[in-house]
């Protein structure tokens, strides 16, 4: 076959598919819902970057809400989830997930916890705290090294020495009874906190998994979180 006649073949198969089109736009019911295929067809048309996506995305989702055509999606809101579905090719429906969080869990913040107050507590049952118990508080090993050195008593007799205004007023026991008392009261706002984050989250995860995303598989099999991963790795 000649350059002249593929040529001709290309504009043949061009006019076809124009003509497709025309056909496929002039028999779109817009009231009606379509499938994937069709919606991915539609975007390949001119009505790609037209306010008739927002009428057929109604027609698929009647549910849905606050429908806006973007440059490649056209974004909408289910139960309040923001949902994206492209109209560049890309199959599947985002839901944006970073409302989303890793929660701590309460056990580790009660360790780092009483981490933080055990060497407190250690130094209160001490019932006559020598100069070197004092020091030992304020100065439990030297700084900046890579491996856990001891300061020998001579050592802690210079601390004393050169700090003892410090180290008194560090190991004064009212003190550290505030201090106590002040992180016993940090740690029930952060356990109550959680919870309360916690049971915010969960019943989200549940509108999710059980109105969300079985509504959107309606329409696709791809759901994925808005950066590209599977609802089902953001919550392994």
């Amino acid at each position: 076959m000649d350059e002249k006649s593929k040529a001709i073949d290309i504009i043949r198969s061009d006019i076809a598919d124009k003509q497709e089109q025309i056909k496929f736009i002039e028999e779109l019911d817009v009231t009606r819902p379509v499938i994937e295929e069709q919606w991915t067809y539609i975007c390949r048309t001119p009505l790609r970057t037209s306010d008739i996506l927002v009428d057929i995305l109604k027609a698929i989702f009647p549910n849905s809400e606050k429908i806006e055509l973007h440059e490649e999606v056209v974004e909408f809101c289910l139960h309040g989830f923001e949902c994206y579905i492209s109209t560049v090719g890309i199959h599947g429906i985002g839901i944006d997930m970073l409302w989303y969080k890793y929660i701590r869990q309460y056990g580790e913040f009660a360790d780092k916890m009483d981490q933080e107050c055990k060497r407190i507590i250690e130094y209160l049952n001490i019932k006559e705290p020598t100069v070197y118990d004092r020091v030992d508080y304020v100065y439990p090993f030297k700084p900046g090294r890579m491996k856990v050195f001891y300061y020998t008593n001579a050592e802690k007799d210079k601390l004393w020495h050169d700090n003892k205004e410090e180290i008194i007023n560090r190991t004064d026991p009212e003190r550290l009874q505030r201090i106590i008392s002040v992180k016993m009261i940090r740690f029930e706002e952060e356990k109550n906190k959680q919870a309360e984050d916690e049971q915010v989250q969960q019943h989200k995860i549940t509108i999710l998994r059980d109105k969300i995303i079985p509504y959107l598989r309606r329409f696709t099999e791809t759901i994925y979180y808005c950066k590209g991963q599977s609802i089902e790795e953001i919550f392994m």
